[in-house]
């Protein structure tokens, strides 16, 4: 009896301890898209192309194509930051 006890508490804390392990797994990053008008938008960059990129909302499989013309800057979500029109001062 005694050792069903204990092993009944075991395999609780090691279900405990492997449900916190995959609720504390980190958010994947986006990148974020801002535009000339000032909006910001999430999501991920697929293509760049000389003209245009390719992106879609975080959650969406909604390809979107954005003119570079009306984007300000890409923030990757591995931090380099591409700046497509530079605000006039």
């Amino acid at each position: 009896m005694r050792y069903s006890l204990s092993l009944r508490i075991m395999l609780l804390l090691l279900l405990s301890v492997a449900s916190l392990t995959s609720f504390s797994q980190t958010e994947k990053k986006h990148d974020i898209v801002v535009k000339l008008n000032g909006d910001q938008l999430n999501g991920d960059v697929l293509e760049v192309s000389d003209s245009s990129i390719r992106f879609t909302y975080t959650g969406e499989k909604l390809v979107y194509t954005i003119k570079k013309a009306e984007i300000q800057k890409i923030m990757f979500a591995s931090g380099r930051v591409e700046t497509i029109n530079a605000l006039s001062a």
